[in-house]
């Protein structure tokens, strides 16, 4: 079949608008767009060869390849955030995991030590336990190129801090009570922080803030703990009203004692008064009953009665004890005069 020369010309047209079609779609495929939060690498057959920043950019299809992660603040919680973390409720049993979740970090704890953390005896939580510790690591990407020549992508990064966390809880948590690390925590967030550094050290990434949070206890034991502390409670309520009561009868046989002791005296002293008033002349006195020396026979008799009846019921200060302080008085009274 014979073409004329016009349509050897339109041919020729035809195949130049075809060349220019496919360039320029090839030309639009290989546009990338690199995000204003984002950095970019290009990687020919997977080796770095150029950074790029946001904007478009010409990535050469089928030989070029374009690698982007965000220069914001990565805020990991390890090993996932909290509603992907696998958890079963008590009596459920084993439950396959679902796919996409996460299980806990748990480390078991050391046993207490009393004599070095006498402040802590009466904790609920100073005892050893197995429990779920959660870290929080804040870092950025800061060198795309080194990061992906050393680590690759972020999961990676994220899965070694994750086992240098592990590693730290280990050997942090294992000598010592959940009660122990929880005063500590700060101490414990700067030492998991200069671990996790030290670690991604060469990586390309900074790492700004490592925090430990608040352990998380099981419902269950939250519960038993009330429960302990609760029991605690009542036990010291228990204890301060039996120390009360061991105070009080302490006190009150202290005070029988003192009882004792001053009857024993004023015993004493009213024999001793009977026996001057009788060398004094107990004749004398009895004549003369309105007078000092009157009311001392009748004084000294009352008071004989008295001695002889008494017993421990007497109270120290009462009326047997005042008068022998004015008997007294009053028989030096009358010896004074009868010298005279």
């Amino acid at each position: 079949m014979m073409f004329s020369g016009k349509d050897n010309w339109v041919n020729k047209y035809n195949l130049i608008g075809c060349a220019f079609a496919v360039e320029f779609v090839y030309s639009m495929a290989c546009l990338r767009r690199v995000e204003v939060d984002q950095v970019g690498l290009l990687l020919l057959f997977g080796r770095p060869i150029d950074k790029v920043k946001s904007g478009l950019v010409f990535v050469l299809l089928g030989f070029v390849s374009l690698k982007k992660e965000t220069i914001l603040v990565i805020q990991d919680e390890l090993p996932a955030d909290p509603e992907k973390i696998w958890r079963t409720k008590e009596g459920e049993g084993n439950v396959p995991m679902t796919k996409g979740y996460f299980p806990p970090i748990r480390i078991t704890f050391g046993q207490p030590d009393y004599n070095k953390y006498p402040d802590l005896k009466d904790s609920p939580y100073n005892i050893q336990m197995t429990v779920e510790v959660t870290p929080v690591i804040r870092w950025r990407i800061i060198d795309l190129e080194v990061f992906v020549s050393t680590i690759g992508t972020i999961e990676k990064a994220r899965k070694q801090m994750e086992d240098t966390c592990i590693a730290e809880f280990n050997a942090n948590f294992a000598q010592i009570t959940p009660a122990v690390a929880l005063k500590n925590l700060d101490k414990y967030s700067n030492q998991l922080k200069i671990s996790i550094e030290e670690e991604v050290r060469g990586w390309g990434i900074e790492v700004i803030n490592a925090q430990i949070k608040p352990f998380n206890f099981s419902h269950g034991l939250n519960k038993a703990v009330v429960g302990v502390s609760e029991a605690i409670l009542g036990a010291k309520s228990m204890s301060a009203t039996a120390d009360g009561e061991k105070t009080r009868i302490e006190k009150q046989g202290e005070g029988t004692a003192k009882a004792e002791l001053l009857i024993g005296e004023t015993k004493a002293k009213v024999e001793k008064l009977i026996y001057e008033a009788k060398a004094f002349g107990m004749g004398k006195l009895a004549k003369q009953a309105g007078t000092d020396e009157g009311k001392l026979v009748i004084w000294l008799q009352t008071m004989q009665e008295a001695i002889q009846k008494a017993n421990y019921t007497i109270i120290p200060g009462g009326e047997l004890f005042s008068a022998v302080s004015g008997l007294e008085e009053l028989f030096k009274r009358v010896k004074e005069g009868g010298k005279k």
